[in-house]
């Protein structure tokens, strides 16, 4: 698979199967008995993404960073505020309503809770059927073969075709939001936390079904997820999000390998690592909370939690920089590796491999400069 980068899309000839510039979500705050607008929820305030065909591209941050409405609005959920979104080189919004709807067969999308997206009024049969009768001309009996096809692909079988949601498990029915979301051969599969609400029994089977259709159908991923553990093993690339702006792109073996940002650094420190010699002393606690998306911060939106971060930091939100095939927004990125490097990590116990980053007493010394 290929792993791109923005630094590195001007070296090949391959163009993003899906681009977006600018990409803005902002949402009025209204109060009051007239509904004044009082202020501005900025959910996505500025994001530039390239997803190159056959890659699986992870969206990673902390809850409320605007991760999951980034994906809405790729989506065409929502219209966006500003920016531009392209689709194989076509821009969505200089289509009419029939190109939309026609587009919607290429770009589907996997919710996080498959309870909540599935109609529990109507059978799998139905549910996986319904696509098919909205978007193809095919005969009854031609998309109750396809649907027969398609729970077959996902591992249920056609003795699941007439029953219901709530008959099934939490993996059954994740495997049929999966196989509605392939009935019409789309080349671009948006997952949404697609495993967070199952046991985690179950995850490994839905994220082996997944890499199996990827290959099958011709898949090209983007992924929402919190679980650093299944980016790394499952992505081929990764943007993070820090209060809804990427602050950070690489291919996901180096950005495991050498995060650049200090708060991919802290990130990746929180992933949990099967080693009982490992001690909370070498994790990166960040101090503080994530400002709120009404009113963030000035400069850099991190600098209020970073602790290498200066005065030049609250000045202006520094523009994406190249640093060894990563984009990284961040103008300590020298500070950051010398902190983390090789050397400082062996002395607190924890190989750069391993543990790459800063340690929490390497944090705090900084704190204190």
């Amino acid at each position: 698979m290929s792993h791109h980068t923005q630094s590195e899309a001007d070296a090949t000839t391959d163009e993003p199967l899906l681009k977006a510039r600018g990409l803005k979500q902002h949402y009025p705050i209204k109060e009051g008995i007239l509904r004044r607008q009082t202020g501005t929820v900025r959910a996505v305030d500025g994001v530039d993404l390239d997803v190159y065909p056959g890659d699986t591209h992870a969206i990673v941050g902390e809850s409320g960073c605007g991760k999951s409405t980034l994906l809405e609005t790729l989506l065409g959920l929502e219209e966006p505020t500003a920016g531009t979104i392209s689709y194989d080189g076509t821009s969505i919004g200089d289509l009419s309503g029939s190109e939309k709807r026609a587009l919607k067969s290429q770009i589907q999308i996997v919710f996080q809770n498959p309870e909540s997206s599935l109609d529990p009024r109507n059978t799998i049969g139905q549910i996986i059927s319904e696509p098919l009768h909205l978007h193809t001309e095919a005969s009854t009996q031609q998309i109750d073969a396809r649907v027969v096809s398609l729970l077959d692909d996902v591992g249920l079988g056609p003795r699941y075709y007439g029953r219901y949601p709530h008959e099934l498990s939490g993996g059954q029915q994740q495997r049929v939001a999966i196989a509605r979301a392939i009935s019409l051969n789309p080349s671009l599969l948006l997952l949404d936390e697609p495993t967070s609400a199952l046991d985690v029994s179950v995850q490994s089977k839905i994220l082996r079904l997944l890499d199996e259709i990827k290959d099958e159908y011709d898949l090209t991923y983007v992924m929402v997820t919190h679980d650093l553990s299944v980016v790394r093993h499952f992505a081929t690339d990764v943007s993070v999000m820090y209060l809804g702006n990427v602050i950070e792109k690489a291919s996901t073996e180096a950005l495991f390998g050498d995060p650049k940002h200090p708060y991919t650094q802290a990130l990746i420190s929180a992933v949990p690592v099967p080693d009982p010699h490992h001690t909370a002393e070498n994790d990166i606690t960040l101090p503080g909370t994530v400002p709120e998306p009404s009113d963030p911060p000035a400069g850099c939106r991190f600098h209020p939690r970073c602790p290498i971060a200066t005065e030049e930091c609250a000045e202006d939100f520094p523009a994406f920089e190249s640093h060894d095939r990563h984009e990284v927004r961040c103008i300590r990125v020298p500070e950051a590796e010398e902190i983390g490097s090789t050397e400082d990590s062996a002395a607190a116990g924890t190989s750069s491999t391993d543990r790459p980053g800063l340690s929490a007493a390497q944090y705090e010394d900084a704190r204190q400069e």
